[in-house]
C-alpha cells in the first residue's frame, strides 16, 4: 500500500527447457503492477510486462511488450 492506494505486484517467470532438435530453451517472465480500484479487489487495473526469449522454442524469436489491463470480480 502507497498512502491509500491498494497496489501490488504479481506475474511469473518460467524456463521451458530445449526439447529436442530445432526446439530452443524459453524464459518467459511477466510481472504485473495491479491497482485495486474498487472494494476489496472488485475491480482491478493494471500494467503487465512480459518478455519472451526464443518463443515457441524457435532461435531469437524474442518478443517483449507492455499491456493495459481491467479485472472485475463478480
Amino acid at each position: 500500500m502507497i498512502g491509500n492506494e491498494n497496489l501490488s505486484i504479481r506475474g511469473f517467470a518460467d524456463f521451458i527447457g530445449e526439447q529436442g532438435d530445432g526446439f530452443e530453451s524459453q524464459i518467459v517472465f511477466s510481472p504485473q503492477l495491479r491497482w485495486d480500484v474498487g472494494k476489496e479487489g472488485g475491480a482491478i487495473l493494471g500494467l503487465e510486462y512480459t518478455y519472451y526469449k526464443n518463443k515457441y522454442g524457435v532461435n531469437n524469436v524474442d518478443d517483449n511488450s507492455v499491456s493495459a489491463f481491467a479485472a472485475l470480480k463478480f
